[in-house]
């Protein structure tokens, strides 16, 4: 299980990303920059055949597309997605 936390600031809906993986999972929480709140939270299953995808989609409407592919970079280093559908 790895944890990362991403302070992207004003390019990210509430300022901060914490990305969470397991062996089967993906969690992403969205967080309030000053009261640390949770806005928005997501989990992804690394046996759905769109998980990749759809863990992309949802980090596209959290964020720019270049915080994206850097959180979704970091993501693929510690889970293996189902390959019948891997978009990055």
């Amino acid at each position: 299980m790895a944890k990362k936390t991403f302070k992207i600031g004003e390019c990210c809906q509430g300022g901060i990303l914490v990305v969470t993986t397991s062996d089967k999972a993906v969690n992403v929480k969205n967080l309030d920059w000053f009261s640390k709140n949770e806005l928005q939270s997501k989990n992804f299953l690394t046996t759905d055949s769109n998980g990749s995808y759809d863990l992309r989609m949802f980090l596209n409407e959290l964020t720019t597309s270049y915080h994206s592919d850097v959180v979704m970079k970091w993501v693929n280093t510690k889970v293996v997605f189902d390959p019948d559908f891997n978009f990055l």
